[in-house]
């Protein structure tokens, strides 16, 4: 009899219970015994028990595209290792079978494995296979590069994709040549949940029979991972592509780099307001920092106007395009006190989409939204007017110092009132998984930003 894992314990299998021993999975994608010509592959995984005493932990394998939350009642093999000690795993996968294994336990278990070739009895090095974790796989949404495909004589890649999640994925997966040229048409795959796919020899599926320098960029709407397996069918040679790694996701610096800027403090500027500014270097959304938070310590007094300006890149469309691709969010202290609140929709939709309200729940809040058409790359200028004092609200859209938007309306407070602990928060992008129709904005550059306090 097979059962579903239920969402909570899905959740534990990867984050880990309440209870110390277990402490999460990992897998191995190609958990694999197949033979190509007169190569056999075999998949090896090493465990090692880094405590001093005896602990435990459980493999499971899950056949490729099948569903991995679909199980029998007494799922996994389970083995004991010593204090100290490392171990080889048994037999993987039975011959001509792939997969993906599943290895969850103590938390003093590490994983490593290996891709090993055989040929005339002779087995060679081989190359290390990436094990998956929380810490290096990808967000929904997230969009994965990977580089170095090749297709020359023998010489062949083999391209998978794991679906993390505990539902079923559409992945989307773009093939581009060396000179930026895209080979056919995007592809669209669905997943079974948790599960397993690899293309062998992808770029011959693709119809180029000899090319070099191959990239691809792939994205789904569950937790994902993946690789590019490239080896020679006659001799066994292989190695893997492994995700590369983005500029934009460091926070390591060269020596010599300035720190970054402090925490300005406000300075007095025309019609006597209070004002601050940010972000002199762009934030720019990614996976380990999906959304950003300002919080801006205002003297406490009553304000008639608030007036936000920023710089926005333009970083491409996520899926849903037509979803709230979020500029920026304004309030005091929380949703409750909502100044201003700027999203973008893309195609099929082409919106820029705004709400505000102090003292309103969200959904009492007006909602302006008026067509807009943006574009991937372009920079664009936001310039929001909050003026209590002259009943007005604002929200200006500039392209290349042209005007593209407007948006006028009233707010629905005189003033503005800062009191003891209050604070102002700005803030920018979503958080992946929080919301379907609220992508993170990856990419997308938010700078130069500028805020202005004007008193009663």
């Amino acid at each position: 009899m097979k059962h579903k894992i239920p969402a909570c314990a899905a959740l534990l299998l990867l984050a880990g219970p309440a209870a110390p021993a277990l402490a999460g999975s990992v897998y191995v994608p190609l958990a694999t015994d197949q033979t190509v010509q007169d190569v056999r592959f075999r998949t090896q995984v090493w465990a090692t028990n880094t405590d001093v005493s005896l602990r435990q932990f459980t493999a499971f394998f899950i056949p490729a595209d099948t569903d991995g939350t679909d199980r029998p009642e007494n799922w996994g093999t389970s083995t004991v290792v010593s204090a100290g000690a490392t171990m080889l795993l048994g037999t993987i996968a039975n011959s001509g079978e792939t997969g993906m294994l599943e290895i969850s336990g103590a938390p003093h278990i590490v994983v490593s494995a290996r891709l090993v070739p055989t040929q005339g009895g002779v087995t060679g090095l081989g190359a290390s296979i990436p094990v998956i974790g929380s810490a290096n796989q990808f967000a929904a949404d997230a969009t994965a590069h990977l580089q170095g495909w090749v297709r020359s004589g023998d010489v062949v890649s083999d391209f998978g994709v794991v679906n993390l999640g505990r539902a079923s994925a559409s992945c989307s997966i773009d093939v581009f040549r060396s000179d930026g040229s895209q080979i056919q048409s995007t592809a669209i795959i669905n997943m079974p949940p948790l599960s397993h796919r690899q293309f062998d020899d992808a770029l011959g599926l693709l119809g180029e029979p000899a090319i070099t320098a191959v990239r691809s960029e792939t994205t789904c709407d569950q937790p994902f991972y993946v690789y590019v397996r490239t080896y020679d069918r006659t001799s066994g040679e292989l190695h893997f592509s492994l995700p590369s790694l983005k500029l934009a996701d460091s926070t390591l610096a060269p020596p010599g780099t300035d720190p970054p800027e402090p925490v300005p403090e406000p300075v007095s500027c025309q019609n006597g307001a209070l004002c601050y500014s940010y972000l002199a270097e762009p934030y720019i959304p990614r996976r380990s920092a999906q959304n950003h938070k300002i919080f801006v310590d205002v003297p406490p007094g009553s304000y008639r106007s608030v007036r936000l300006q920023l710089d926005v890149v333009h970083g491409g469309w996520r899926n849903p395009s037509s979803g709230l691709h979020n500029i920026l969010w304004l309030a005091r202290d929380s949703n409750f006190d909502l100044i201003g609140y700027v999203n973008l929709l893309g195609p099929n939709k082409n919106k820029l989409h705004f709400r505000h309200g102090i003292g309103l729940t969200a959904g009492d809040k007006p909602k302006v939204v008026k067509n807009l058409v943006t574009t991937p790359g372009e920079t664009y200028h936001f310039d929001y007017l909050w003026d209590a004092g002259a009943d007005r609200i604002e929200l200006v859209v500039t392209h290349d110092g042209e005007e593209v938007g407007r948006i006028v309306t009233e707010p629905n407070a005189r003033r503005l009132s800062i009191g003891n602990g209050n604070r102002i928060e700005v803030a920018f992008s979503f958080e992946a998984g929080l919301n379907p129709n609220e992508p993170p904005t990856y990419g997308w550059e938010y700078k130069n930003l500028k805020l202005e306090f004007v008193p009663e």
